[in-house]
């Protein structure tokens, strides 16, 4: 392993079940300056989210105020 991902993995914070890694906002600020893959990696999931979001946005239109 190396000394980044030694790194990575010591920083994480989990929920408490060990099964999820939440990240602090700047954990994810210092990744998405530094590492490549991740960044394409967020962006992917950010797709597939917006996708995901497209039905409801249809189904509950924004109220104007």
């Amino acid at each position: 392993m190396n000394n980044q991902s030694q790194k990575d993995d010591k920083d994480r914070h989990t929920d408490g079940k060990g099964s999820t890694d939440k990240y602090t906002a700047a954990d994810v600020m210092l990744r998405l300056t530094q590492d490549k893959a991740f960044r394409h990696e967020l962006i992917g999931l950010l797709a597939e989210l917006e996708l995901s979001l497209t039905p409801m946005n249809k189904e509950y239109p924004k109220h104007k105020a």
